[in-house]
């Protein structure tokens, strides 16, 4: 044992309890009449409106909110109110986002990515909006990515606005809590992730009071990551922005994506009440279920690699093998 005077924890007394850091296990194949029936949707348009959200980033081992599984079973996340409102839970919350930055950080995109980054460079794509905060559709070469839910990469002073990367704030994190350093570069923490922003759920630590968060080096203000959190609205132009390109689309696809919260099935709405045609890939029930044209259930970058090997073969080269997604996992496992 051994108690870090900075800290009211024992060091061996902490129990991640978060999900594998690893690549989903194979759902039933996929009718090959659903696969046809997609790459005929996806080929027959060039002005798509493509919505994604974390069910493109669990082949990257982030594991998703609301899929059979998800951590919508096991916790939620914080709201907005309880983060500004409360030391304690800001304590609680860096303190938890610190020991989950590594291997967040350290996910790369999968075939998902890719294969929407192709469709994107073959004039197919229009408009691409994203749920996720994680940045790998960017990773893998797509642009002009419109974030709906903001990023994690970034901070701002919630008073004086002033702005600080992810990378700065672990910095700072790491310099004012040296136990929870020890914590995090553990090799048991290196295999984990707990939730699609890299929040880990810390078993054995009930007390977080002697956790010290940064605040704004300007200001003094409440640093604040540039995620949009449940109980936040979304910028009303940006909606705005996308709420248009849906309806100037010829068709929306929807990838690793339920729908469950309004800030997403509302530009599935949208396209449903402009006829315009919906296609989804997920898995599990999906809010946009009534109104969609065509569902696609498994896992996202099997199904988008066999879109773009039909419709585009000479670019399925620029999207990386299964073998080499999960051999790379293997090798961040034993790191």
């Amino acid at each position: 044992q051994r108690r870090d005077m900075g800290t009211n924890l024992t060091t061996c007394s902490v129990r991640l309890c978060v999900m594998s850091f690893r690549v989903p296990a194979p759902t039933t194949p996929v009718p090959q009449q659903l696969l046809q029936a997609l790459v005929k949707f996806v080929g027959s348009r060039t002005r798509l409106t493509v919505l994604t959200g974390a069910g493109c980033s669990t082949e990257s081992g982030i594991p998703d909110y609301r899929s059979p599984g998800g951590l919508w079973q096991y916790r939620r996340p914080m709201l907005l109110k309880d983060y500004m409102g409360s030391t304690s839970n800001r304590q609680r919350y860096w303190a938890r986002n610190m020991v989950g930055y590594l291997p967040f950080s350290s996910a790369i995109p999968n075939r998902t990515h890719f294969a929407l980054t192709q469709l994107q460079r073959s004039n197919r794509i229009n408009f691409f909006l994203t749920q996720n905060v994680d940045r790998l559709h960017q990773a893998s070469g797509s642009i002009d990515v419109v974030e709906l839910h903001g990023n994690s990469h970034n901070l701002h002073c919630t008073s004086c606005h002033h702005g600080i990367t992810r990378a700065e704030m672990q910095r700072r994190l790491e310099e004012l809590n040296p136990t929870f350093v020890d914590i995090m570069k553990s090799e048991e923490t290196f295999k984990r992730i707990s939730a699609p922003d890299g929040d880990a759920e810390l078993h054995g630590i009930t007390d977080y009071s002697n956790f010290q968060v940064p605040d704004c080096e300007m200001c003094g203000g409440i640093l604040k990551t540039n995620v949009i959190f449940f109980g936040e609205n979304v910028p009303l132009d940006l909606v705005q922005k996308a709420l248009s390109a849906v309806r100037n689309s010829d068709g929306l696809l929807v990838v690793g994506s339920s729908l469950q919260v309004w800030s997403g099935y509302r530009f599935a709405r949208a396209a449903a009440d402009a006829n315009i045609p919906i296609a989804l890939v997920s898995i599990g029930p999906n809010r946009a279920d009534p109104v969609a044209e065509l569902k696609v259930e498994g896992r996202c970058g099997e199904i988008l690699t066999h879109v773009v090997n039909q419709l585009h073969p000479e670019l399925v080269t620029g999207i990386p093998t299964e073998d080499a997604s999960r051999s790379y996992h293997s090798v961040s496992n034993s790191a």
